[in-house]
């Protein structure tokens, strides 16, 4: 085992500032399991995102609910964002492109869904992404992005490695609590933890994170939500040995994944 690097204030930075890599997300909720694809192309402060391979329960979009909410999603891909220091989202890069494809997208959802449901669901929709301040709020809340964005580096921790501080989670403050990890483990990374707690709602949230030591990368991470001290669900992401290539043209509409931003399986279901 050896060392993990720092940098000043014994804050976690980032080592690598161009790069390519792919997980593969998972979320478990209740009997409900959603996985798909993420591939990542980071230059600088900027990421470009695309998904793949959407799949409940193993299964490509069936009902017809699944099947809008997959639908939903076509204009957010390929996604642009730009990225502080700590790695959390500054903004949204291609937001105006994004809201030109979901324009075009908006019109053909409505003339072919006409059921209260689906019309009610395509404009909460339509709602998300004509401000960019909505889609970004939205981005935020979602599970990849909460985790994966979650502001991890060049953070100080002062001498005895730990943290307190205030987040908030889909409006509610939770008190967090960080620590890491002195040493690696025999693959040369080593553990990053968080814990949020919101006493009168009697609900926590846990955060891994598995970091290599050399560029301080995501290996894998995962996001716990507990109420009442039982699991509400569990989201896990986990990177992929081989990087598939970004193309530099439009990804095919079939093979992109097309997810509405909660991810919530019982969204799906109706």
């Amino acid at each position: 085992m050896n060392k993990v690097i720092f940098s000043n204030g014994n804050s976690i930075f980032r080592g690598v500032l161009s790069s390519q890599s792919s997980y593969r997300a998972s979320l478990q909720r209740g009997n409900s399991l959603l996985t798909y694809e993420v591939q990542l192309e980071q230059k600088g402060n900027s990421v470009q995102i695309e998904a793949k391979n959407f799949l409940i329960n193993n299964n490509p979009p069936d009902l017809m609910a699944e099947q809008l909410a997959h639908k939903a999603g076509q204009a957010l891909y390929p996604l642009c964002l730009s990225l502080n220091r700590q790695g959390d989202i500054s903004y949204i890069s291609n937001y105006e492109e994004i809201k030109t494809r979901w324009q075009k997208l908006y019109t053909k959802l409505l003339a072919y869904y006409v059921d209260a449901y689906s019309v009610h669901y395509i404009n909460q929709t339509h709602r998300s992404y004509t401000l960019h301040s909505l889609l970004k709020e939205k981005l935020e809340k979602n599970y990849f992005f909460f985790l994966y964005f979650g502001g991890i580096y060049n953070q100080t921790l002062g001498v005895d490695f730990y943290r307190e501080y205030t987040l908030r989670y889909k409006g509610v403050d939770f008190l967090f609590s960080q620590w890491v990890d002195m040493e690696t483990n025999e693959n040369n990374c080593f553990g990053l933890y968080r814990e949020g707690l919101q006493e009168e709602r009697d609900e926590r949230i846990e955060l891994r994170y598995l970091l290599e030591n050399k560029h301080k990368s995501i290996e894998e991470a995962s996001f716990s939500f507990f109420k009442s001290e039982k699991i509400d669900f569990l989201f896990t992401i986990e990177k992929l040995e081989e990087t598939a290539s970004f193309s530099t043209g439009e990804t095919p509409t079939e093979e992109r994944m097309q997810f509405w931003l909660d991810e919530k399986p019982e969204n799906l279901n109706h």
